[in-house]
């Protein structure tokens, strides 16, 4: 099972691109899965043997986070800015702009200080949003429907699917960011599936969804892949990191701490734990 380390998300969204059909952007059971080698670059260091020690890495860098969170619940100003962003949206949304229902339910289904975890609300704003053709909402419907709500939604992968697969083929990031997660909880839990799930992975990120660059990482960092590479696992996060996301700049910050990837740089693991810090 996925850790809740390993299920943290940023939903914060960057418009995505028009991709080109890669080997990923069929989610076929059959054949060999796809290969994406990493060639050495300046600066790597050499690749550890054995494990990582991730419990601990995962650790500090949810330390991190917890940090930040604690912050903003902890200044009355910034709380009331995270719920008036809300409020905000749901406003909009209530009088139909379907951009608005969507952040609307990506809030609510991620959650923030001042915000609580709704899934039944964030439900209602994505078919809210869907309705009103947003390309994005369906995929978050998808996802939901892959997963299921107690009470509100059954489980539905093969639907959810569907509508993932043609969301990819329309450049959707988070379409594909989903598919590679859906691929990760299909077993045998064996490398050609992380190979697989990698793919989707590098589609989402090149079509500019942050998360993916996360995961990716994540499947390098855990030998997962069938040519892991900490360096490529260091360099995804980097590059996600400098972009804004939060629980990419916080691991980041940790390996560079410990000169996992790239040599020991304290000064730079303490400029992308800033990052990570940022409200």
């Amino acid at each position: 099972a996925r850790t809740a380390w390993q299920q943290l998300k940023d939903y914060k969204r960057t418009p995505t691109r028009k991709a080109a059909k890669s080997p990923a952007s069929s989610f076929a059971t059959a054949g060999a899965a796809p290969q994406v080698f990493v060639s050495p670059q300046p600066g790597d260091v050499p690749e550890p043997k054995g494990p990582l020690p991730m419990a601990d890495l995962r650790r500090r860098a949810d330390q991190i986070l917890s940090r930040a969170r604690q912050a903003v619940e902890s200044n009355p100003s910034l709380l009331a800015r995270s719920r008036e962003s809300f409020e905000s949206q749901a406003a909009l949304a209530m009088r139909g702009n379907a951009d608005a229902a969507l952040s609307a339910g990506l809030i609510l289904a991620e959650g923030r200080p001042g915000v609580a975890v709704n899934l039944p609300d964030a439900l209602n704003y994505f078919e809210t949003a869907a309705k009103g053709g947003n390309l994005a909402a369906k995929v978050e419907l998808a996802w939901l429907t892959f997963r299921g709500l107690s009470g509100l939604l059954s489980p539905n992968p093969a639907k959810a699917r569907t509508v993932l697969e043609a969301a990819n083929l329309q450049g959707s990031g988070p379409a594909a960011h989903y598919l590679g997660l859906a691929r990760l909880m299909e077993k045998p839990a064996n490398t050609s599936n992380a190979d697989w799930a990698a793919a989707h992975f590098l589609d989402g990120s090149s079509r500019g969804h942050l998360p993916s660059y996360y995961e990716l990482a994540l499947l390098h960092l855990e030998r997962r892949r069938s040519n892991p590479s900490l360096s490529a696992a260091a360099r995804a996060l980097r590059e996600a990191a400098d972009q804004g996301h939060r629980p990419s700049a916080a691991l980041y910050s940790v390996l560079l701490r410990d000169g996992l990837g790239f040599a020991a740089n304290p000064d730079e693991a303490n400029r992308y734990e800033r990052i990570a810090l940022t409200p």
